[in-house]
């Protein structure tokens, strides 16, 4: 949700190096419904139209009870996952059946990885142009920038 409203906010010339990834986004199920001139239909159209096309993607597990589909199912921005869980059975070795991952783990989830892969050219293109918006830190979020040698 601080996410959806800071991109909001941001001037045009730093939109062009913007990229965002949601999962498990509460924005149409929750916060949609509550605060609809805040995340309604619309303020999600215009975040979708302000980033450009393929330049945001939400990913959502329908056994997730508070994230969900944010701007259409089957549309540019929502990917739902599938396997959730993996398996209904046990495995070998395993003495219960895998567990309904429902709002947890999407990080984890190989479909999180290809979602970043897929935004960051987009985030480098627009580096290499220059544009204000389009620094790019050097590793994770809060991870410590590599320091010069002495």
């Amino acid at each position: 949700m601080l996410a959806a409203a800071a991109v909001l906010q941001l001037p045009p010339d730093s939109l062009a190096g913007a990229s965002l990834l949601t999962f498990g986004s509460p924005l149409s199920r929750l916060y949609g419904r509550w605060f609809p001139a805040y995340f309604g239909p619309a303020q999600l159209d215009a975040l979708r139209t302000a980033l450009g096309p393929g330049r945001w993607r939400n990913l959502y597990r329908p056994t997730d009870p508070i994230g969900g589909c944010v701007v259409e199912e089957g549309g540019t921005v929502d990917r739902r996952l599938p396997h959730d869980p993996w398996s209904f059975d046990r495995r070998p070795g395993q003495p219960t059946p895998d567990a309904i991952r429902g709002h947890s783990d999407y990080q984890h989830d190989a479909a999180c990885a290809e979602e970043v892969a897929r935004l960051r050219p987009h985030r480098a293109a627009s580096r290499a142009s220059g544009l204000p918006g389009a620094a790019v830190p050097p590793g994770p979020v809060g991870a410590e920038a590599p320091r010069a040698p002495s």
